[in-house]
């Protein structure tokens, strides 16, 4: 029994891991947003420009949340547009204090530590104003800051004052490829989930979604499962992934309202699924899932 407790207790704190209450992961696998207090350490001065890649429009926030207990970042995404610039002026008054923020959660392997990371543990501020601290949890993007809807921000992305720019998103068939490979590694123990994968790029992905089956409302959104293709139309996964859509969003009245087979064009970021996690890996037991993810769904592209 000692070796089995020290071998659990080695299992969950691997190197890379975060640990989650057992409550929390419970309280967020079937909700699409988290409410939390979230002091503001520091904030980029401007949103990113317009490109390819991190260029992506989004204002990086880095903070602390006595509900989250992870080093953690929220962003404002499609900081570009002009509807926003009063929240954007918001955030940095605010740099150094504690404000409410609601936003989609966002678990996923994309800046990990080598170091374990636990929930609850003291979390030490990022140095240097870094906006960017190592950290596996975000509120991605922002839906409401200090009582201020953002949900316009739920658009292609665009820089208001530059039309000519257009963002570039990740191909299809090589960012689907690479999270359905990520080997997700889950141990669920008495008190703490482990979650540990490889370190997954291509955040933002624009491809076509066909909805597979009825949405699954839920008082912040709702859930569609969807099949995926690219841009040209083929199958890039051959069993449907849930998307994500958040309330009062464009892309929930269209997707929520599509009837089973209609194909959408979107542009989305991953997150892990922890609805899927915690069926395919029962308590008490540890296991590696495939295909771990969920499509939050930023814009419909017309």
């Amino acid at each position: 029994m000692a070796a089995a407790l020290i071998a659990s207790s080695a299992l969950l704190h691997a190197k890379g891991a975060v640990l989650l209450h057992n409550e929390f992961v419970e309280q967020l696998r079937n909700r699409v947003t988290i409410e939390a207090d979230f002091l503001i350490d520091a904030a980029h001065p401007h949103p990113n420009t317009i490109g390819t890649s991190s260029e992506d429009g989004d204002l990086h926030i880095a903070g602390r949340s006595p509900q989250i207990g992870l080093p953690m970042v929220a962003e404002l995404a499609n900081g570009r547009l002009n509807a926003v610039a009063g929240v954007e002026q918001l955030i940095h008054q605010h740099q150094g204090q504690t404000v409410h923020v609601t936003g989609v959660w966002r678990l996923w392997m994309e800046h990990k530590s080598v170091k374990a990371m636990t929930q609850g543990h003291k979390v030490v501020p990022p140095k240097k104003n870094k906006t960017n601290p190592k950290h596996v949890f975000e509120i991605h993007p922002i839906t409401i800051f200090q009582g201020t809807p953002v949900l316009e921000t739920f658009a292609p992305v665009h820089d208001d004052n530059k039309l000519s720019e257009h963002y570039n998103a990740s191909d299809a068939k090589t960012a689907f490829a690479r999270y359905e490979k990520a080997a997700l590694t889950v141990s669920r123990a008495t008190v703490f989930t482990s979650f540990d994968g490889p370190q997954t790029p291509y955040n933002y992905t624009e491809f076509l979604l066909e909805v597979a089956a009825p949405r699954h409302d839920v008082p912040d959104g709702a859930f569609v499962d969807a099949k995926i293709l690219d841009l040209q139309k083929q199958v890039l996964v051959n069993e449907s992934r849930r998307m994500v859509v958040v309330k009062g969003t464009r892309p929930a009245a269209v997707i929520g309202s599509a009837p089973v087979g209609t194909r959408i064009h979107v542009l989305g970021i991953p997150r892990i699924d922890l609805d899927r996690v915690l069926r395919k890996v029962s308590a008490g037991h540890k296991d590696t899932v495939l295909g771990a993810y969920e499509m939050i769904i930023l814009a419909v592209i017309e």
